[in-house]
């Protein structure tokens, strides 16, 4: 009988859409990509250097990034996002 232990790569879940807006040089914004990529979630990053309108069009007085929002259902900056891991994590 072999030891011999086999690693896969984790698939990245996709149960969800997850779009994160994010600009240049915003250390909040890597550990909210950072803290997705843990969890093996996968997202579409929006620049707000680009999609600023788009944004602003729907929350105008928006003043901190990341945002990141799931099924379309605004989940908030960094810190609300932990807080929904930490949660998640609670009812498991």
């Amino acid at each position: 009988m072999s030891n011999v232990i086999q690693f896969r790569p984790k698939k990245r879940v996709s149960k969800m859409k997850v779009v994160i807006y994010t600009r240049n040089q915003c250390a909040q914004c890597e550990k909210a990509k950072r803290l997705l990529d843990r969890h093996n979630i996968a997202y579409e990053e929006l620049s707000i250097d680009v999609h600023k309108k788009r944004l602003l069009e729907s929350f105008p007085n928006l003043k901190v990034l990341p945002v990141v929002f799931m099924n379309d259902v605004m989940i908030g900056s960094l810190f609300e996002l932990e807080e929904y891991f930490e949660h998640e994590r609670l009812e498991l």
